[in-house]
């Protein structure tokens, strides 16, 4: 009786364990190069896709950015 109900533990969590690896999000990676930096740092995206982030120009210097439909806006 043990061993069965062993079994049925096991196999439980094999299945539960596998339904939960389908329903992970999917992700896709987007590269962004802003034009004239030498570094890129994406730090998020809110609910309308505007991705913000900052980029180092050629001279070293720090700016913010944000991208929302394809429009880069410096700033």
């Amino acid at each position: 009786m043990k061993r069965l109900l062993c079994g049925l533990v096991a196999l439980g969590l094999l299945v539960g364990g596998a339904r939960r690896a389908e329903a992970q999000p999917s992700y896709v990676v987007t590269t962004i190069d802003v034009p004239g930096s030498t570094w890129t740092r994406g730090f998020g995206i809110n609910d309308f896709g505007v991705i913000v982030g900052e980029y180092l120009d050629v001279r070293g210097t720090g700016h913010g950015f944000s991208l929302s439909g394809g429009q880069l806006h410096h700033t």
